[in-house]
């Protein structure tokens, strides 16, 4: 999170109330994670998009505007359940849009959300220079994201159908390649929170650089939109 010094500041908290907090969002996006498939095939990718977005925002706007220990962590809580839960309904939306299209598209789709957050962290380094809130930048972010998601809805894919008996019966166990590339993937995952969530906190605490300088540790850690972006050219 670009804005991480000043939510610390603004909230008072402490290096390892920060690390409980950031504890929340990974816990509860793990509860989101695995909750989302039996979700999604309930109610479908669309539903849990839009549903998803609104509370993801909220709680980033409730780790912005309060003060109070125990608001902030119910926001942390909040964004990591909202933003795995649209993670999964996004990538469900792009793997429908393959079939669909009859296209490898995944990998640009990747580095747009790359992009994304390299534009986020851009945002949020231009309103730490001029002295905006985390909660007045975390408030107009959301809304254009939450509005967007909501309008754009009637374009979203429906699901397939699939037939669940005849799935059941051919469904496999997880290959042991998948599951090691898993735990790379969890490890690396890892990695990408020290520096994403931790790097903007240590530049402004150790290094004693600005708040505005501190929210660009995003924009260097997602270099990898051009290698996205490569890969789909090639």
């Amino acid at each position: 999170m670009a804005r991480l010094p000043a939510v610390k500041a603004a909230a008072e908290l402490s290096d390892s109330l920060i690390g409980l907090c950031l504890f929340c969002t990974g816990a509860l996006g793990l509860v989101g994670l695995g909750g989302s498939p039996a979700l999604i095939r309930k109610v479908g990718s669309r539903m849990v998009l839009c549903v998803t977005a609104v509370i993801a925002a909220a709680g980033l706007c409730l780790i912005g505007f309060s003060t109070a220990l125990p608001i902030v962590l119910l926001g942390f809580g909040a964004m990591g359940i909202g933003i795995s839960m649209l993670d999964v309904a996004m990538n469900t939306q792009g793997v429908l849009y393959e079939h669909y299209s009859k296209s490898q598209s995944m990998n640009l789709f990747h580095a747009f959300y790359s992009l994304g957050a390299v534009l986020a962290s851009l945002i949020g380094s231009v309103c730490a220079t001029v002295g905006l809130t985390a909660g007045l930048n975390f408030f107009w972010a959301s809304v254009p994201f939450v509005l967007l998601s909501l309008l754009l809805n009637k374009y979203l894919l429906p699901e397939r159908r699939v037939d669940e008996e005849k799935t059941a019966k051919t469904r496999h166990k997880i290959p042991l390649v998948v599951l090691v590339c898993a735990v790379m993937a969890l490890l690396a995952y890892a990695a990408e929170g020290s520096v994403g969530e931790w790097g903007a906190l240590y530049l402004t605490t150790v290094k004693e650089a600005s708040l505005g300088v501190g929210a660009l540790v995003r924009n260097f850690f997602r270099s990898d939109v051009r290698r996205s972006l490569s890969r789909r050219s090639a």
